[in-house]
């Protein structure tokens, strides 16, 4: 019984510590794009402002070249929606832990009771049920979140085609 609890348990923990590094990640790429969005947004308007204050006409020319570059890597980059997909799935992994801490812990309280009545092999049983019943949860999860980035890194990349008809190429149904 020893094994089969730990067994459980350990594989609810890799998946669960899995999730949280997938989800750090996601919130670190969404973090630098969210400065890096800053930047480039600031270019843009205080370099507006700049030129339209009446600058030198060659130094209007290269503030003009700078905006111009900022507004290009923002939209080559897809740096603004990167940002917001990037943010979504974070908060949804984020989301994902919330309710897990608040459900396992709960129903973890109900299984230390089982225990301490004497009860260890109802406890035994109803830990391995909820350590896979979380264990599935995290992987649907990871998996629906996964899925939707990839689709997303799709669609900016078919964006940046200026042939729109080699978008009609799919390597499976």
């Amino acid at each position: 019984m020893a094994d089969n609890y730990d067994f459980s348990t350990t594989v609810f923990e890799n998946a669960y510590n899995n999730a949280l590094a997938e989800g750090a990640k996601l919130k670190k790429e969404a973090n630098l794009r969210r400065w890096g969005a800053y930047v480039l947004k600031g270019i843009a308007i205080f370099g507006g402002i700049a030129v339209s204050t009446g600058l030198k006409e060659n130094i209007a020319q290269i503030v003009g070249v700078v905006i111009v570059v900022a507004i290009a890597s923002d939209t080559l980059l897809s740096n603004h929606l990167r940002l917001v997909v990037m943010t979504e799935a974070a908060n949804a992994y984020s989301n994902l832990f919330y309710k897990i801490a608040a459900n396992y812990n709960n129903k973890m309280i109900k299984i230390e009771s089982l225990r301490n009545q004497g009860k260890h092999q109802q406890a035994y049983q109803e830990l391995v049920d909820l350590n896979q019943e979380y264990n599935t949860l995290i992987y649907d999860n990871t998996r629906i979140i996964k899925e939707k980035v990839q689709q997303a890194d799709l669609a900016f990349l078919k964006n940046l085609a200026l042939d729109k008809d080699r978008n009609n190429v799919k390597l499976m149904e």
